[in-house]
């Protein structure tokens, strides 16, 4: 929406928009790991007991933590580089990495 409110040209929303997904899918697969840890807040396996199919459920943790790998990597070779590109970058490289 950003992109769009900016007036942006088409190709760039269009490049903005792939990389909210990709860090949607990266930050959903995290909290999906976390879910299955008592160090978060959340009651531990919450997900799994109410049924809910997760990242985790579907894929296992290694394969999860890989997946989360490649959507943050294609997410951030999106970043048009500019002034502000690095903290666009660490944002989301922060996002990825909590613990909570």
């Amino acid at each position: 929406m950003g992109a769009v409110a900016a007036g942006a040209p088409a190709d760039d929303v269009s490049r903005w928009r792939q990389f909210g997904i990709l860090i949607g899918l990266a930050f959903q697969a995290v909290d999906d790991t976390l879910d299955n840890k008592e160090t978060t807040g959340k009651t531990k396996g919450k997900d799994r007991e109410q049924g809910k199919l997760t990242y985790l459920s579907l894929h296992g943790c290694e394969e999860v933590q890989r997946m989360v790998h490649a959507y943050t990597e294609e997410a951030v070779g999106l970043i048009p580089s500019g002034p502000d590109s690095g903290e666009v970058v660490s944002f989301v490289r922060e996002l990825v990495a909590r613990k909570k």
